[in-house]
């Protein structure tokens, strides 16, 4: 949320065409634009933004399965927001969001999210870990000091969320997917959390190898064959339809259901 978002609508609209092939009627792909405000306090502004942003969307959308998908402080912020809306972090104050008016008939719980190198620790300085991503511990504490009111809160960080009790109420009925690279700065960090929340039986991890911070975006940018380029596209469609379309009624319906393609060839060396 620190950019103008058009760096995301190429890949996001050749997701989207993934998305018609996996046989969605008509998916839609919202970006989410926060207003120069949330730059002076942000958690609290772009929470409140991005919930405004969800109601709207619930609300013109009611029949529809929605799937969250964030990168990098993007990731942080949806697990911040489902740490708020279902009650982890009871007695904190953002938790005044909880009370903002919203019709009864609007269920702002997502049905799944997926998650692309979430930053999970703001309090904890890896600067001496030999490690060759692109994001840095002075970025992330600058991202810590720009993003929380204090960073030794324990709701800004997801690693130190310990408990599987906390997971089972963050992590929606359709799943949650953790996607990162092993040479992250905060790889370990991020395979811990992943190993808790892996216990609800409602996540899936994809670990790459040999990629670092937010390597589906990266490798869009900077592979130069088509099929390399759209590997991470041709992923999280594949997972989406598992996710979303298998528990949809056109699915189900023999005169209206479409049946996924399989967009991964046995030949083609994907995850």
């Amino acid at each position: 949320f620190g950019s103008e978002p058009y760096f995301y609508v190429e890949y996001l609209t050749t997701l989207h065409s993934l998305l018609l092939l996996q046989g969605f009627d008509s998916p839609a792909i919202f970006i989410n634009k926060f207003p120069e405000i949330c730059k002076e306090s942000p958690m609290e502004y772009c929470l409140k933004v991005f919930i405004e942003s969800l109601i709207k969307i619930v609300s013109e959308n009611p029949n529809s399965k929605i799937v969250l998908m964030g990168d990098s402080l993007g990731a942080t912020l949806i697990l911040n927001y489902l740490s708020i809306k279902n009650n982890v972090f009871v007695n904190d104050a953002f938790n005044d969001l909880n009370n903002m008016t919203v019709s009864k008939d609007i269920d702002l719980n997502p049905f799944a999210v997926l998650l692309i190198s979430p930053i999970v620790n703001f309090s904890e300085n890896l600067e001496d870990v030999h490690c060759n991503d692109y994001l840095g511990q002075s970025t992330i504490n600058n991202h810590g000091s720009f993003y929380c009111t204090d960073i030794s809160k324990e709701q800004f960080s997801p690693s130190n969320w310990k408990l599987v009790e906390m997971w089972n109420r963050i992590v929606p009925n359709g799943g949650m997917v953790i996607t990162f690279g092993d040479e992250e700065l905060q790889s370990n960090e991020i395979s811990e959390m992943c190993k808790i929340a892996f216990e609800t039986n409602r996540v899936k991890i994809v670990k790459k190898a040999n990629k670092g911070h937010c390597w589906p975006l990266m490798s869009f940018l900077t592979e130069e064959t088509q099929d390399e380029k759209e590997d991470s596209c041709f992923l999280f469609a594949g997972m989406l339809s598992r996710m979303v379309l298998y528990q949809t009624e056109n699915y189900r319906d023999p005169e209206r259901s479409h049946e996924p393609m399989n967009l991964l060839t046995i030949d083609d060396d994907h995850l």
